[in-house]
């Protein structure tokens, strides 16, 4: 999202853009299962997103199907209420587990330290559960901690590539999802 203004008189503000169109949660509920070309415009976009947001330090940890808003053919990151920059520890949320259970990666669960690999586990949990309407697992198993981090089929099979990319997203071991860090 485009931000036109900060400042701080009379007091601190941002001024955004204003949006028109849907977030992914939205158009999930109400459309047949989205195309696989859309989904890797999709997967592109917000990619390009998380990896320039990574470049400037800083790490979402809510990236979830109400956070990705559709405007014409661009897609958006919304809401970084919980996000931080990466190396510090002085946020609102400091030594908390933050973030929406069902797209959460192991290590963001579990409470261990973060980085730009926990976005990509999300947004490779919400091109699985576009692909297949559902999510990998329940919050309350998450919640629980009783969770089985399982090799899940994919419902609709995607293409070799998406699969791949899916797959390669959705690894438990953090270093897996990305080994040069």
């Amino acid at each position: 999202v485009s931000v036109l203004e900060v400042g701080d008189i009379p007091l601190p503000h941002l001024v955004m853009e204003r949006l028109h169109g849907r977030d992914l949660a939205a158009i999930l509920r109400g459309q047949q299962p989205m195309s696989h070309d859309k989904l890797i415009d999709l997967i592109r976009q917000v990619g390009t997103g998380i990896t320039a947001a990574a470049a400037a330090g800083v790490i979402h940890r809510d990236l979830k199907p109400h956070n990705i808003f559709h405007v014409g053919t661009t897609w958006k990151i919304l809401d970084f209420g919980v996000s931080r920059v990466a190396e510090s520890s002085d946020t609102l949320t400091s030594g908390q587990v933050v973030g929406t259970p069902a797209y959460m990666a192991p290590e963001q669960a579990s409470g261990a330290p973060v980085d730009h690999r926990t976005d990509l586990y999300a947004l490779a949990a919400i091109a699985y559960r576009v692909l297949t309407g559902h999510t990998l697992f329940s919050g309350g198993e998450m919640l629980r901690g009783d969770l089985e981090w399982r090799q899940c089929p994919l419902g609709r099979e995607p293409g070799g590539s998406l699969k791949g990319a899916a797959r390669f997203g959705l690894a438990f071991e953090t270093l897996e999802r990305h080994p040069e860090g």
